[in-house]
């Protein structure tokens, strides 16, 4: 029994739409706000890679601007002390290099002779010194080098290496660089306080129109499903108590309220269909296919699946029934007989009849001359002509005897045997051997003819039967011996 309840399912439906539209309002004003705050924060980014680009593309350009201007003032300061280094002149060459270390970006000069020794050199300490060559100092090892030749009449009198550091440079770059970020970080904090302001008005509108939408929700599904929903009610109520009513459920539209109705009567069709279907099976009619609604119908999935079961018990209960009864009669025919003869005869006869063939031969193991044969004891509807006796390996029967394993033959040969009635003459359509035994030894051949192929059921009955009929040979043949 339901438990009582204060609101309808109308009303619920209106609270959980409401809701949604609600989270749908927000959700749509966040995604909004987080938006514009992408925006803004995508514009920040690319601004500031814009202007960092810029000034590191400046940057190289002042550095490429130094090195160009350093070759420049070395090419003409190589050609003005060349001749103080081709005539060995150490003094001048020093006074020069003290003017040339006075660049603001020099930190030391070397001059090398054209023998590779350090002629003269110049350096920056607390003030310019000069010497014979540059003293052990690793900052000049990690300072900037350019170096170049000095030749004087067309010839190479030595090198000259200049040492530079842009540390003068890389200090402008590094002031330009944060007079830059600081300007972005004051545009980023007044777009974002703009944001703010905006998305505050946002949030005002998205309330008020969150509360007209409510209120119109609200009204227009009172009216629209409260009616068709209640009648659906009432009628799942009965279905749930498993009552089934001949009143149909109008309503006329073309919307979810009309599907919901719909399948609301399929719903109640089905139950009707699947009580007629309950009451057939289980008047043990199973032939009736179960009808499913869907691939999804469990319910008809389940009944379909025990009228097979039920369809599969039935047969499975007939063909043993078949068999039982076909093995009692096989033992009925050949209880009290005491001849070989009338034995093969009522045995041919009854599987015959059973089996539903058209002929069939019983031979029995003899020995004539001191050779085994088989020996036709009795037939069923045999031709004229057909062979009493075959020797072991000759035709069919004989090649069974000698193999002594059965074997089944569908394409006749053309005069081996006919079926002969009053309005046929035909070949079988298929052949049955099989050997019988009696503890393993040959005790004769079964043939069974048809003019279609035996069942699967026939051949399993033959084979149980084989041991059967191998029985009674042996108990007729061991007391007449």
């Amino acid at each position: 029994m339901l438990k009582k309840y204060d609101w309808s399912i109308t009303t619920k439906l209106i609270i959980v739409a409401c809701g949604v539209v609600s989270v749908l309002l927000l959700t749509g004003g966040l995604l909004l706000l987080n938006y514009q705050a992408d925006t803004i924060e995508i514009y920040h980014q690319e601004y500031q890679e814009k202007i960092t680009h810029t000034l590191e593309t400046r940057a190289r350009d002042e550095q490429k601007a130094l090195v160009a201007n350093l070759r420049f003032n070395i090419s003409i300061f190589s050609g003005s002390v060349a001749g103080y280094l081709f005539n060995y002149n150490e003094d001048d060459m020093r006074k020069a290099l003290e003017t040339f270390i006075a660049y603001p970006e020099v930190l030391a000069v070397k001059v090398i002779d054209e023998f590779g020794k350090d002629f003269a050199a110049a350096w920056k300490q607390e003030e310019i010194l000069t010497g014979s060559t540059l003293p052990d100092n690793p900052a000049w090892k990690q300072a900037r080098m350019i170096e170049a030749e000095v030749g004087h009449m067309e010839q190479t009198v030595g090198n000259i290496k200049v040492y530079y550091t842009d540390s003068v440079l890389v200090a402008k770059i590094r002031q330009r660089r944060t007079e830059a970020l600081s300007d972005i970080r004051a545009f980023y904090k007044r777009s974002r306080h703009n944001l703010q302001s905006v998305v505050f008005n946002q949030i005002i509108g998205v309330v008020i129109l969150l509360i007209i939408l409510m209120l119109a929700l609200w009204v227009s599904l009172r009216i629209l499903m409260q009616k068709p929903l209640s009648l659906i009610n009432q009628e799942l109520k009965m279905l749930a108590k498993g009552k089934l009513t001949a009143k149909q459920i109008n309503y006329k539209g073309h919307d979810e309220i009309a599907e919901l109705t719909s399948s609301a009567q399929s719903l109640k069709n089905a139950m009707k269909r699947t009580i007629t279907q309950a009451n057939a099976i289980a008047a043990g009619n199973y032939s009736g296919e179960v009808q499913l609604l869907s691939e999804h119908d469990e319910l008809g999935l389940a009944l379909a699946h025990m009228t097979m079961t039920l369809r599969d018990m039935t047969a499975a209960d007939k063909r043993r029934e078949w068999f039982n009864n076909g093995l009692a009669k096989l033992d009925e025919t050949t209880r009290g007989i005491q001849n070989i003869n009338d034995l093969a005869g009522n045995i041919i006869n009854f599987l015959a009849k059973y089996l539903e063939a058209q002929a069939g031969v019983f031979y029995i193991i003899k020995t004539e001359n001191g050779q085994h044969c088989l020996w036709r004891e009795a037939g069923y509807a045999l031709p004229a002509d057909m062979p009493e006796q075959f020797a072991l390996g000759e035709g069919l029967a004989g090649e069974v005897a000698l193999s002594k394993t059965p074997i089944m033959v569908e394409e006749i040969p053309d005069g081996y045997m006919t079926i002969q009635s009053s309005i046929i003459n035909t070949k079988p359509c298929s052949l049955v051997l099989l050997p019988l035994f009696h503890e393993d030894k040959l005790q004769g051949v079964l043939e069974i003819a048809t003019l279609q192929s035996l069942s699967e059921r026939s051949l399993k009955f033959i084979e149980q039967a084989a041991p059967v009929i191998g029985i009674a040979i042996y108990t007729i043949l061991a007391v007449k011996a």
